[in-house]
C-alpha cells in the first residue's frame, strides 16, 4: 500500500471515476436488489456526468491510485452548520481487505476537519450490517433512520464527531 496515493479529481478523471464506483457498489446493488429505476443515485449506476453535476454542486472528489490506476473513490459535500457529508466511499472489489477504504476514509476526516468541519455524515443502506458495523468500529455512532417512498431500503444515518480531533496544521 505505499504505492497508493490520495488525490483530488479533475474533470478528466471523472470517467474513470465513475467506472470505479459502478464495480466497487455493483456487489450491493445485486444484493439488495437495487436498479436505476428504484436507487438512481446509488453508485453502482454512476456516469461521469451524474459525477460532473455533483462536482457542479460543490462536492469534492478524490481518488485512490494504485501504481497508476484508480482504486478507490471518496467524495465530501459540504454542509450548513459545520457538517459535511461522506459521500460515495468505494473501493474496487479487487483491492479491498488491505486497508483502502479505511486510509479513504481516514483521508475524508482528515480533509473535513481541515475544511472546518465539525462533524461529518453519511447516510447509507440500513439493512447492510456488515457495512453499518465497519463505520462503528471506525468510530461512527448511528443517527437515525428514514423510510423514503421508492426505496427499496431504509436508509440509515451516522456520524463521526470531528470537533474532539485535533486539527491538522
Amino acid at each position: 500500500m505505499v504505492d497508493d496515493v490520495v488525490r483530488p479529481l479533475g474533470g478528466e478523471d471523472l470517467p474513470q471515476s465513475a467506472a470505479v464506483l459502478r464495480e466497487a457498489f455493483a456487489d450491493v446493488a445485486a444484493e439488495f436488489g437495487l436498479t436505476p429505476q428504484n436507487a438512481p443515485g446509488n453508485g453502482a449506476f454512476a456516469t461521469a456526468g451524474d459525477l460532473a453535476a455533483e462536482r457542479s454542486a460543490g462536492c469534492l472528489m478524490y481518488g485512490m491510485f494504485h501504481r497508476g490506476g484508480q482504486t478507490g473513490f471518496v467524495s465530501l459535500r459540504p454542509g450548513d452548520h459545520a457538517v459535511h457529508e461522506l459521500r460515495r466511499l468505494a473501493v474496487r472489489p479487487p483491492f479491498r481487505h488491505a486497508g483502502r477504504g479505511g486510509r479513504l476514509l481516514d483521508f475524508a476526516k482528515a480533509e473535513a476537519r481541515r475544511l472546518g468541519a465539525r462533524r461529518l455524515a453519511l447516510g447509507l443502506i440500513e439493512e447492510n450490517g456488515r457495512l453499518r458495523a465497519w463505520y462503528l468500529a471506525h468510530g461512527f455512532v448511528h443517527a437515525g433512520t428514514e423510510r423514503r417512498p421508492g426505496f427499496p431500503f431504509t436508509v440509515g444515518r451516522m456520524e463521526f464527531p470531528l470537533d474532539d480531533q485535533p486539527r491538522a496544521p
